[in-house]
């Protein structure tokens, strides 16, 4: 995300000073600025061009001017849309005829950067047994579950998660 951000430099009786560097510093992982260090203009103000950085959190930048004073901005970078869908635990399974699972089956839903994708829902299709939702979301943690209880008869169970546009994970359980 791209934003401008601006700071005006005053004097203590508040009048803006004009040709005052300012240095602009990004916190760790906070993305990035295009110019360093740029310098007020008549009406006291500088700006610069901060992207943020991938990783969903605050973000700082920090203007800071040659007498030592300094400002920090804050913006809160969020997660983009969901990009991936993995299995975060209970695949492989094996599960007594009649019985439920013993872990949980669970997705995480992730954005392009990695970060966890939050209030995504997940839909959930088995070839047997039952499912203890078709339909869950995603929390803070971008996971989602359901829990599997099989049939009388031992088998092989396939169960997919679906979410966004087409992103699938496949677990696979035994029915002993």
């Amino acid at each position: 995300l791209f934003r401008s951000v601006t700071v005006e430099v005053i004097d203590q009786y508040g009048g803006s000073i004009a040709h005052v560097a300012v240095l602009w510093i990004t916190g760790y992982n906070s993305g990035t600025v295009d110019s360093s260090m740029t310098v007020t203009d008549a009406s006291g103000i500088a700006s610069a061009n901060w992207t943020l950085g991938t990783i969903a959190q605050v973000d700082t930048l920090t203007a800071t001017i040659p007498d030592g004073t300094s400002i920090a901005i804050t913006a809160i970078a969020v997660a983009g849309p969901i990009n991936g869908l993995a299995k975060a635990g209970g695949d492989a399974q094996s599960v007594a005829s009649g019985g439920s699972t013993s872990q949980p089956l669970v997705v995480r839903a992730v954005d392009r950067f990695g970060n966890p994708a939050a209030g995504v829902t997940v839909s959930w299709v088995s070839n047997a047994g039952t499912l203890s939702s078709r339909s869950t979301t995603t929390g803070p943690s971008g996971q989602a579950f359901v829990t599997l209880t099989t049939a009388a008869a031992p088998m092989t169970y396939s169960i997919t998660a679906t979410a966004g546009a087409g992103a699938t994970t496949i677990f696979t359980l035994t029915g002993t």
